[in-house]
């Protein structure tokens, strides 16, 4: 699959996609696509998702007041998709876009992943 996005955009979260260089410390924090996908001709196959450590209870009510504001109504926002992508995007800086174009197995993957980021 290919999108094309704003360059600037994705060359400043680059450093949250792609192949890792050597021995990753947060490897269960790193989301392996089992289809890659291409971004202004670039192949994703890898995101880095150790953002998501850093982030704070503010950024978490935001998440939760943007999730449903879009008429999202669950009874854990950890255990949706929806959710779990506005995560993603604010661990890593990269856009919507991107975790709107992963293949529904990496939709659910990164979904548990982030699940199990907050109960485990």
């Amino acid at each position: 699959m290919n999108i094309d996005l704003d360059r600037a955009a994705i060359d400043a979260a680059m450093p949250s996609v792609g192949v890792t260089d050597g021995p990753d410390q947060n490897q269960s924090l790193m989301l392996k696509l089992h289809r890659p996908i291409s971004i202004n001709g670039r192949e994703i196959t890898e995101i880095d998702m150790s953002g998501i450590e850093n982030l704070n209870t503010m950024q978490l009510k935001a998440a939760e007041k943007e999730f449903a504001a879009a008429g999202n109504l669950v009874a854990v926002n950890e255990m949706s998709i929806g959710y779990a992508c506005i995560i993603a995007r604010m661990a890593t800086g990269l856009p919507d876009t991107v975790f709107n174009q992963l293949s529904a197995k990496d939709g659910v993957t990164l979904k548990n992943m982030v699940t199990s980021f907050f109960f485990v």
